[in-house]
């Protein structure tokens, strides 16, 4: 049984997580993008009341939240603001569209200190046959209110029978959900949009990091441990130490590639070819390549041999670009 180069079983672990990158990475690159236009429309209202202002904000949170997470989950949809695409004064705040541009949902967002006066908002008969949308630490209050007026005969009973059921906390269709935004949020937006903008920037890069590093670990330390394993098993010479050894090594490598991976991702946001396939393979390289810097800096192989690993790292690096984006064209990611 012919040996497994440690520079293929990184290459292997890169593209089993591959997938996991391309979610994470493009969830990384929506909430960018969604809080470069929170920053945006904030400018534009910086002389109005940060009551008003926090309400056109609470919609481009809830977008962002909604988008980040149809695209960790591998979703197509994307919700976005009328006002974005020109429609400031459209019924619907907010609109949630398939890859073909078709409208799936409409929503009406209302982001009030009081829920009784977010209740009144809603229960408006233009709204009928939308989700409407309010704070998500409000909803069952306003749901409360909703329910008692429509029992009673006050003149706008009608109103709040159209509205019953239709009221939510979150932007959501089917299982892609946005998990709510709250006023307290929307205020701080409006207040300085800078700062929160790079918190929300800030904890996703973090998140995807931690997820991404995560599953490069995981698979790092299944495929190592597993082809040790088996290596050893066929030459009759089966270690549990040394699996142990193989599967630890194969996590820590795997863990860096993971997270190198995920920030290649971004930063090749507008170039096509950068798939999660791609920039595993191109990560993996990264790191051959600096081991192999590092033990000729050290002495450790002479400059023929530095030479030749070189050569040899950069055709599995560039074959395995071509045979990964083959594949995917062919069959879809690995892990897909």
């Amino acid at each position: 049984m012919v040996a497994i180069r440690q520079s293929d079983m990184d290459f292997i672990a890169g593209q089993v997580v591959s997938e996991t990158i391309e979610r994470q990475g493009n969830a990384l690159i929506e909430t960018v993008a969604g809080m470069e236009q929170l920053k945006k429309v904030a400018s534009q209202y910086m002389n109005c009341a940060t009551d008003k202002t926090q309400g056109r904000l609470f919609e481009l949170i809830e977008t962002t939240k909604f988008n980040a997470a149809a695209a960790k989950g591998g979703s197509l949809l994307r919700a976005v603001t009328t006002e974005q695409l020109g429609e400031p004064h459209a019924a619907a705040d907010i609109l949630i569209k398939n890859a073909k541009g078709d409208v799936l949902k409409e929503i009406q967002a209302k982001s009030y200190n009081s829920a009784a006066t977010s209740a009144r908002a809603v229960a408006d008969a233009k709204y009928n046959g939308m989700d409407r949308l309010v704070n998500v630490e409000k909803e069952s209050k306003v749901n409360e209110f909703v329910e008692k007026r429509m029992n009673s005969n006050g003149v706008y009973a009608q109103d709040y029978k159209d509205a019953h059921g239709s009221i939510t906390g979150q932007t959501q269709y089917g299982d892609i959900k946005s998990g709510g935004t709250t006023y307290e949020e929307s205020v701080r937006a409006a207040e300085n949009a800078e700062a929160f903008a790079n918190k929300m920037n800030r904890q996703e890069f973090i998140s995807g990091a931690r997820n991404a590093m995560l599953s490069g670990a995981l698979a790092g330390a299944f495929i190592g441990g597993t082809l040790n394993a088996a290596q050893s098993t066929f030459k009759g010479e089966f270690c549990v130490k040394e699996t142990g050894k193989a599967a630890i090594n194969g996590a820590s490598r795997s863990a860096v590639i993971g997270g190198i991976s995920y920030g290649l991702k971004y930063v090749g946001k507008n170039t096509p070819i950068m798939s999660g396939n791609v920039v595993s393979a191109l990560a993996s390289s990264a790191v051959n390549m600096t081991e192999l810097t590092y033990k000729f800096l050290t002495k450790k192989i002479t400059t023929e041999e530095y030479v030749e690993r070189l050569g040899s790292n950069a055709i599995s690096c560039f074959s395995g670009i071509i045979m990964t984006a083959a594949g995917a064209a062919l069959f879809g990611p690995i892990g897909a």
